[in-house]
Order: C-alpha cells, then sequence, then structure tokens
C-alpha cells in the first residue's frame, strides 16, 4: 500500500486526496479491513477522515465505520486509517467493498469533500475466494 503523491505544483495547491483500497483479510486473525490512503496539502483545517467497509448482504451495507479527525493541516500530512470488521465463517465468500471520505475546509472557509470506492472484492477468513 502506498500513499498518495503529487506533483510540486499540485502540492502547493491547498486540498486533500484519498484513495480507497480493497478489502483485504488480515492473516492472523481472519479479519476484513478496509483501508484508505489520505494526503492532505495545507493550508486547510476541520480535516475528517472515514473508512467505510461494506458488504453485500441482499445489498450493499455498512459493515464497519471508522472515523478521525486531523484538525488542521498547515503544510502536508499523509496517513491512511483501517475500519476492521470479523469476517464470515470460513467456508463462505462474501464480496466486500472499501468507501473512503475525506471532508476539509479551505483557507477561505469553503467546506469541500472526496469520497472514493474500491472495486468490490470476495473474501472469507482465510483469504479471497
Amino acid at each position: 500500500m502506498g500513499t498518495l503523491s503529487a506533483t510540486p505544483a499540485q502540492a502547493a495547491a491547498p486540498r486533500c486526496d484519498i484513495r480507497a483500497i480493497k478489502p483485504w483479510v488480515y492473516p492472523a486473525s481472519g479479519v476484513v479491513v478496509a483501508t484508505n490512503s489520505t494526503s492532505c496539502y495545507g493550508p486547510v483545517r476541520n480535516v475528517r477522515i472515514s473508512t467505510r467497509l461494506y458488504k453485500f448482504h441482499a445489498g450493499w451495507v455498512v459493515f464497519v465505520f471508522k472515523r478521525q479527525v486531523w484538525g488542521a493541516v498547515k503544510s502536508n500530512r499523509n496517513g491512511s486509517l483501517n475500519a476492521w470488521g470479523a469476517s464470515s465463517p470460513a467456508g463462505a465468500c462474501t464480496r466486500y467493498m472499501t468507501q473512503a471520505t475525506v471532508k476539509w475546509t479551505t483557507a477561505s472557509g469553503t467546506p469541500k469533500s472526496k469520497v472514493r470506492y474500491s472495486g468490490a472484492v470476495k473474501l472469507r477468513a482465510s483469504g479471497p475466494c
């Protein structure tokens, strides 16, 4: 998993970017993990990031949600946020998807946001189906 990168000209423009990473199974526990990769180039303020793990069960439903507040970013900040959820029974294959969101306010007070989705992937406690 890598972080987002930008050219010097892009980095000079205050903003936040986010990437939704396909869910994966943590081998030691069989737990399904949804991850985002976030980068903010300041000055921006009131930065909030979230990750949702969606599970397909007669339609897409939010299975796990995690949120983090970064607050003000004066220069640059990179990071990620994981949402962990118990996997389906070992033999069952279930579809999962990640939603990643970043919200921030520009120096002039304009609220901004970006939402990204990963592709869907079929997983079980032991890994891919």
